[in-house]
């Protein structure tokens, strides 16, 4: 067996000890940058290449160190070399080799697209001269002073922002609008790029070089990147690791500065943009590059602490196999062999990432498919979530398939058809007639007690709980402004009734008269609206029942705002239930359906309840107010002025208890479960998806 030639630029660079203790290198392949880490079988037999023959190399290894090696593995060598293209190809054979090997790898057309449409890379600086020239500028930001520093100013802006943390929410919530967004994308654009130099710098502090920097694109989406492939020269692993965390140490500088900024700097532009700076680098980094999820900085980090190259693909390949072997009893051999420990930790890790992926990738396709016009943004958003979701799903099954002789003779492989009938069934199987709807229980009649015009408090006549008849005075208020604004309109009207009396003896007065009793009706009509207010000022009870204010707390002087809710009259009368459920419920219900409504408190009893009617019109106004999820309640809803609107549309239920309610006849929120035809599991999600396809179909 002859040997290949290996091409001549190739170099080897000693790494650092495995987590096992052995020795690593890295071959270096300097045309395309790329580096591939070897073992010390593979270094041994590289090292001893000039021999060309199999045997010599095997005997000189045998002889000159504690190793014993077959020939199987010097055909593993020479299969990696060539399959990774690191031999010279002289010969008109290895030629056509090649020349076979550059068509396979040739992509249609549309492939290509497809491609790059998911991801590509444009360079846009060679920044290593300017790295070397500033790197004594920025040495002393990787100082174990400025790094204590940092520290410290970390922990006194994290106690100074929690001190002030009502005012750093409210700055928060104010920067959710088009100018926040716009500015939130600068500074992020400015992080991002203070991140790459973090990772830039580093490596050129530990002698690397750093070829280019430029911008990824993943399905569509901008991210700075720095090539800094040159680590792998590094014999040290915490050097490697140092240079994989700039980045995120970066950030977390910024972050830890600019929080301490914002917590000591008066309000301004100044205190404006360090704060920019603290929310973008905290979240930023959290969410996006300290994430092992994707090939970020998280990713890599553990690939190096773990000292598992290719993690991703590893880590899935275990996954898949424990996968099969669970639910087909597969004795297929294991993919690699790691501690119990570690290989329980990479499964877990594997459905992490898939899990995240599912969450990530769809979110972004629904990103994609509302950016782009019609037909372009399905496309789009179809295309990405195929490669990036459904396609490794269907590869799997596809090996499922391909092995469904093995499957199907295994015992294990009958006990997961079984629980799939199961579930299946269990959701497609209409066997569910409850339906859950949010309620109230509330007096049959009730009258709100509002104040029709801002004023003060004079004082609380009749106490909470007390019942009372119609017309009894409730409590008195006090409006000092409208009571002089009705002095000022008198004392006009005073003066326009003197001169229309003596428009008699006056040609000017008589001229006029017209007017002048035109301006008197309208005063007279203005101090009839001021007196109303006046006289609704003493607030009296509507109806006989019994007063509850609302707040208990109120006291003499006290200010009120005019059209607020002072408290209610409730009628002394049965109760009713009022519920509401969505468009797709209502066709499981009728009229007599019986249910039971579970209060929130947990404290009383659940009440027996009986449907007594359906709204024919969706609820278009929520009268429920506390029902609005504006309000802390389940239904999606809007506030336009003092009205809650249902952003869906629901259908309002009133039920008759059936059980006697013994408790204090007030507003008390709840769960219904109310007992219709019955619908199976998954039914509301296919009639939404469906729903959702016909609204989206057309173009």
């Amino acid at each position: 067996m002859s040997l290949p030639a290996l091409r001549q630029e190739l170099a080897l660079y000693k790494g650092p000890r495995s987590l096992q203790g052995e020795p690593t290198w890295s071959l270096h392949d300097p045309v395309r940058n790329l580096y591939f880490r070897i073992d010390w079988p593979t270094f041994e037999i590289l090292c001893r290449w000039h021999l060309s023959d199999p045997q010599q190399i095997l005997q000189a290894i045998r002889d000159e160190t504690v190793l014993d090696l077959d020939e199987d593995y010097v055909k593993a060598v020479i299969e990696f070399l060539y399959k990774r293209e690191l031999t010279q190809r002289a010969s008109t054979r290895d030629s056509q080799a090649m020349s076979n090997e550059t068509n396979k790898r040739k992509q249609r057309w549309y492939v290509w697209l497809l491609h790059r449409y998911l991801f590509f890379r444009v360079p846009l600086w060679r920044p290593d001269p300017f790295l070397t020239d500033t790197l004594s500028w920025v040495r002393w930001l990787g100082s174990r002073g400025f790094a204590l520093a940092t520290l410290a100013a970390l922990m006194v802006g994290l106690v100074q922002t929690i001190r002030q943390w009502d005012t750093f929410t409210a700055t928060l919530v104010d920067m959710f609008s088009i100018n926040g967004l716009i500015a939130y994308a600068v500074t992020l654009v400015s992080v991002k790029v203070l991140h790459e130099l973090g990772h830039a710098y580093t490596a050129k502090r530990f002698g690397c070089r750093v070829p280019n920097m430029g911008v990824a694109f993943l399905v569509m989406f901008p991210m700075a990147y720095t090539d800094v492939n040159d680590v792998w020269q590094l014999k040290s692993r915490r050097q490697r690791l140092t240079v994989g965390a700039a980045g995120i140490m970066t950030e977390l500088s910024i972050a830890a500065w600019s929080t301490l900024l914002w917590a000591i700097l008066p309000d301004g532009a100044l205190r404006t943009g360090v704060f920019l700076l603290a929310t973008t680098t905290w979240i930023s980094t959290v969410a996006i590059n300290a994430s092992p999820f994707l090939r970020f900085d998280g990713y890599f980090l553990l690939m190096d602490a773990l000292e598992l190259p290719n993690l991703h693909k590893r880590a899935f390949d275990l996954a898949r196999w424990d996968l099969r072997k669970r639910l087909f009893g597969l004795g297929d051999a294991v993919p690699e062999y790691h501690s119990r420990k570690r290989s329980r930790f990479l499964k877990l890790f594997a459905w992490g990432t898939w899990i995240y992926r599912l969450v990530v990738f769809s979110g972004i396709a629904v990103l994609v498919y509302l950016m782009f016009p019609k037909p372009l943004g399905p496309l789009l958003a179809w295309v990405e979530l195929y490669w990036f979701i459904f396609k490794p799903i269907l590869g799997e099954l596809k090996i499922w398939y391909e092995r469904r002789s093995d499957i199907v003779r295994t015992r294990r492989s009958l006990l997961t058809l079984f629980v799939l009938l199961l579930f299946a069934g269990l959701v497609s199987i209409p066997w569910d007639s409850r339906i859950d709807a949010v309620a109230v229980l509330k007096p049959a009649e009730q009258y709100n007690l509002t104040l029709r015009s801002a004023a003060r408090l004079e004082s609380i006549v009749v106490e909470s709980g007390t019942r009372v008849e119609q017309g009894v005075l409730l409590a008195r208020f006090k409006n000092p402004d409208l009571e002089f604004e009705r002095r000022q309109l008198e004392t006009r009207l005073a003066g326009i009734e003197r001169l229309l009396q003596n428009r008699s003896v006056n040609d000017e007065l008589r001229e006029r008269s017209q007017v002048l009793t035109s301006d008197a009706a309208k005063l007279r009509s203005e101090i009839d609206g001021i007196n109303e207010k006046l006289v609704a000022l003493e607030v009296r009870a509507p109806a006989a029942g019994t007063v509850y204010w609302e707040d208990l707390d109120l006291n003499s002087g006290s200010w009120l705002e005019e059209r607020t809710t002072l408290g209610q009259i409730i009628v002394e009368d049965k109760p009713v239930v009022v519920a509401y459920v969505d468009q797709l419920n209502l066709s499981r219900i009728e009229l007599g359906a019986r249910g039971k409504l579970f209060f929130d408190s947990g404290v009383i009893a659940p009440l027996n309840v009986e449907l007594s009617s359906i709204a024919t019109d969706a609820t278009r106004v929520l009268n429920d107010t506390m029902l609005g999820s504006v309000n802390g309640g389940e239904i999606l809803a809007r506030s336009r002025g003092d009205q809650v609107i249902p952003e869906t549309a629901i259908y309002q239920l009133r039920l008759e208890p059936q059980d006697d309610y013994l408790g204090d006849l007030s507003i008390l929120q709840g769960h219904l479960t109310l007992y219709g035809e019955p619908q199976a599991w998954i039914t509301p999600y296919w009639r939404t998806a469906l729903a959702t396809y016909r609204r989206e179909a057309g173009f």
